[in-house]
């Protein structure tokens, strides 16, 4: 058993409420006749800047917010590969170089992700748990899915020339 000092503790503490009310927060920030129809934003506002900027910032954070209220990798069965998403689509909606900080943020919430899953593991888990082979046949759909959504949005580009 590892020995966790104070500040690991309190991370626990602090980080233990808030995988459960990760949607709650991310439900809060949008008006509520605009939640699941981002297209709808589009429609009313005839911003495509802002639209795509949203569009892309949900591809990034949303996956993060389903991973922290579900669990660990594991657990979710590697849903936080979907925010590779936003780098992705922000090569085809912006370019090679304004993609960058999409990459970026896409790292850095992985890392964190990584490093708050690793302080937490010593907690016992909360609430009903998938098993472990419940995970792992996710885990083969998620990355299939994801791989073949990549594909095609990289050609798309390239055969519409």
């Amino acid at each position: 058993m590892r020995t966790h000092d104070c500040r690991s503790r309190a991370l626990a503490r602090a980080l233990s409420g808030a995988r459960a009310s990760g949607f709650g927060l991310l439900a809060g920030r949008f008006p509520a006749r605009f939640a699941g129809h981002p297209g709808l934003l589009y429609l009313v506002a005839l911003n495509f800047g802002v639209f795509r900027a949203l569009q892309l910032g949900l591809f990034l954070f949303v996956p993060f917010v389903v991973q922290w209220s579900i669990g660990n990798f594991v657990s979710a069965s590697g849903m936080i590969l979907w925010g590779l998403l936003a780098p992705v689509g922000a090569i085809v909606l912006y370019s090679a170089r304004e993609s960058i900080p999409w990459f970026v943020a896409y790292i850095v919430l992985t890392l964190a992700t990584g490093y708050v899953d690793y302080e937490l593991a010593w907690l016992p888990p909360r609430g009903p748990k998938a098993s472990l082979s419940t995970s792992v046949l996710f885990f083969a759909p998620n990355f299939a899915a994801l791989s073949a959504f990549v594909s095609t949005r990289l050609r798309f580009p390239y055969t519409e020339r």
